[in-house]
């Protein structure tokens, strides 16, 4: 079985990225990423955005799509993807302050699905990209399996961060093989133990709680084509974790 492959998500770097674009694009080749996902242009347009990521000799496999502007532009969107030449597009987040019910979250999947079929038609898979709030339980159903069960897998793919699903409390390595064949993305972030009441406090891979062992066996078993490693914050440059993290997969995956 292959290694699947791993990029960096650029929001990982988002202060240094905003500073100065190229540089930061090229500092990450450096330190250890040929790929990367994109989540923002850097105030650049994306034909700019994506110069720069040719100039640093990095290819973008995925990107981030707000939910709002898949129905403001959902044209706009798909073209941005395109100009990117990605296969995926992610709709990174969805509020808990407007999808209350399980309803609202199911009325969000059949949403999401319809954009997804428009993205499919351009060759492109719209995925869902889950946080914390996705786990609780919302009188026997999650938001997450209300947003799935509501949209076809064809139409709507999971992009699963880990993190994310071990701070909400989610058995991770269930979930994974519960949506088997349906999760091309697997964000991989490490947090600290979780504690009732706590922030989460994102952290380099291996330095947390997340047991990443059985998540990276099981997802050559259900057909995850892309690791994307991400830390939303960080103690250190945003660079160096990043080293950190990069070094910490090429040791790590199989």
């Amino acid at each position: 079985m292959a290694t699947i492959p791993f990029a960096l998500q650029l929001f990982s770097v988002r202060d240094v990225l905003a500073a100065d674009c190229l540089a930061t694009l090229k500092r990450v080749k450096e330190i250890g990423y040929s790929h990367v996902e994109v989540a923002g242009l850097a105030d650049k347009s994306v034909e700019a955005f994506k110069a720069d990521l040719d100039a640093a000799e990095l290819t973008p496999v995925s990107t981030h799509v707000a939910y709002e502007d898949c129905r403001s532009d959902l044209a706009g969107a798909i073209a941005m993807c395109q100009v990117l030449g990605v296969e995926w597009a992610v709709i990174p987040w969805l509020s808990p302050e407007t999808n209350v019910t399980a309803e609202d979250w199911a009325a969000r999947g059949v949403e999401m699905a319809a954009f997804g079929r428009a993205f499919w038609e351009a060759g492109i898979t719209l995925c869902y990209h889950n946080h914390s709030h996705e786990f609780v339980d919302l009188d026997g159903k999650t938001p997450f399996d209300a947003i799935f069960e509501a949209a076809a897998p064809e139409d709507l793919s999971v992009e699963l961060d880990v993190g994310w699903s071990h701070y909400g409390g989610a058995d991770t390595l269930a979930l994974m093989k519960r949506y088997a064949g349906r999760i091309p993305l697997l964000h991989i972030k490490d947090v600290k133990q979780r504690y009732e009441g706590e922030e989460p406090i994102p952290t380099e891979l291996g330095n947390g709680a997340t047991k990443f062992a059985p998540l990276f066996k099981a997802a050559g078993e259900i057909g995850v084509k892309w690791y994307i490693v991400e830390q939303d914050e960080s103690k250190r440059d945003p660079l160096e974790s990043a080293r950190m993290n990069a070094a910490y997969m090429r040791v790590h995956i199989f």
